[in-house]
C-alpha cells in the first residue's frame, strides 16, 4: 500500500540542514576532524501530510575513547523539551517530528543507534 501523504519542508529549513551539517564536515576541515551532528524537526500533520517547520541542530560528535559518537546528553533532552512547550503555543500547535543526523565520510544508513534513537523518538 502506498502512502498518501507527504513531508513538506521549505528551502530555508533544508538549507539549515544541510548548514548544519557541513559546519563538522567539508574539504575545509581536515577529515579527521569531521563530527555527526544530530538535529530534531518540529512541525504538524495537515491531514495525511507533515509539514515541517523548524529544524533545530543540538549537538555534535562527543569523543568517547577512540570512538566518535553523536548523542543526546541531558541538557539537550532538556532544551528539546523546552523548544516543544513553545511550539506547542503555536497556531496550529507543533511537535517533534522527526529528528536528522549526518554520517560524514560514509554512506546513508542506519546504523544500530540511530535504530535506537529512530525507535525513542
Amino acid at each position: 500500500m502506498q502512502a498518501k501523504g507527504k513531508v513538506k519542508l521549505n528551502m530555508e529549513i533544508y538549507k539549515t540542514i544541510m548548514a548544519s551539517t557541513v559546519r563538522y564536515a567539508n574539504a575545509r576541515i581536515p577529515e579527521d576532524q569531521w563530527a555527526e551532528v544530530y538535529g530534531l524537526l518540529y512541525g504538524y500533520n495537515d491531514k495525511d501530510d507533515v509539514i515541517i517547520t523548524e529544524a533545530v541542530p543540538f549537538t555534535h560528535t562527543k569523543k568517547k575513547g577512540h570512538i566518535l559518537k553523536v548523542e543526546f546528553d541531558e541538557e539537550d533532552y532538556a532544551l528539546a523539551a523546552d523548544i516543544e512547550t513553545q511550539m506547542m503555543d503555536r497556531t496550529p500547535p507543533q511537535f517533534i517530528i522527526g529528528w536528522f543526523h549526518s554520517h560524514p565520510g560514509i554512506r546513508v544508513m542506519l546504523s544500530q543507534d540511530d535504530v535506537k534513537t529512530q525507535l525513542a523518538w
